[in-house]
């Protein structure tokens, strides 16, 4: 198999098949629902950024970065060097040392045998002599024309003595960009194109972020645990631009020390829901 002429490793069931770069990433680069050719991830080999250690491709598909986001470092071109291997039902994808950060990444899948669920392991190893302060942080770039979904209350949460929800804005996101919308329990933001990138984050309480695309609604589970998050607070995020939308769940940030890890699971669900709107999919989520 091959990925805009990179070579791919392949783990499937009848459900569903998830495809990996062989040597680059980590990145997952597609997620097909069984029986068809429609890759839920966006495919966006011309996607770059330019940064003091050279090119960033981003590619498309899901990655794992380490947090806070700061430039370069987050930016590690990472084009070479994975070694990828599939055996049975798992999926093992080990990236290089990074050169100027010393964090390794690593990105475990293993498939269930039938149905279409997938847990994935992120792993950050610190092959620093010195300890330092990160968070996991699994980034997953959908395919535009969907709707992104993050819960951010719990049903029935607070005495109305305290405030129950909480929110994070980027300087690029324009709060009357039509492409988010505001619920009582949701936050929505549309996979539509646009120069102007949009981003929200928010502390969620429910421990999942989703994407709604046609009659399929991609969910992204995630344990909600205390500790101190990223960028306000936040455990979950979307964001948005010309290319793809981002759904993406952080782990607490964590004093890493030399050779020690730290690990983020996500629990990967595809759900055929037909064509229902998003606040309708949520609540086939929280069933």
């Amino acid at each position: 198999m091959a990925y805009y002429g990179k070579e791919t490793v392949v783990l499937a069931n009848p459900a569903v098949t998830i495809e990996a770069l062989k040597e680059g990433g980590p990145r997952v680069v597609r997620i097909l629902p069984g029986g068809t050719e429609v890759n839920l991830l966006a495919e966006a080999p011309e996607a770059v950024t330019e940064t003091a250690w050279g090119p960033y491709h981003f590619l498309g598909g899901h990655r794992l970065w380490h947090a806070p986001e700061a430039s370069p470092r987050s930016y590690e071109p990472d084009d070479r060097g994975v070694k990828a291997s599939v055996q049975g039902g798992e999926m093992l994808l080990q990236g290089p040392v990074e050169a100027h950060t010393g964090i390794q990444k690593i990105i475990r899948i293993v498939l269930d045998s039938v149905r279409p669920l997938v847990h994935v392991e992120h792993t950050l190893v610190n092959h620093n002599v010195w300890p330092v302060e990160m968070a996991a942080w699994a980034i997953t770039q959908m395919h535009l024309g969907g709707t992104g979904i993050l819960p951010v209350r719990a049903p029935g949460a607070g005495d109305g003595l305290l405030p129950d929800r909480q929110a994070a804005f980027w300087p690029y996101s324009d709060l009357e960009d039509p492409r988010f919308q505001m619920r009582n329990d949701l936050f929505l933001v549309e996979g539509r194109p646009s120069p102007n990138a949009f981003k929200v984050g928010a502390y969620n309480p429910l421990g999942w972020v989703a994407y709604l695309f046609g009659e399929y609604l991609f969910v992204k589970r995630f344990n909600v645990v205390s500790g101190r998050f990223a960028d306000f607070g936040c455990n979950a995020e979307i964001f948005v631009k010309d290319m793809f939308l981002e759904i993406e769940s952080q782990g607490p940030l964590t004093v890493v020390e030399p050779g020690a890890s730290v690990i983020h699971t996500e629990e990967w669900e595809l759900i055929k829901v037909g064509l229902v709107g998003p606040e309708e999919a949520a609540r086939r989520i929280g069933e």
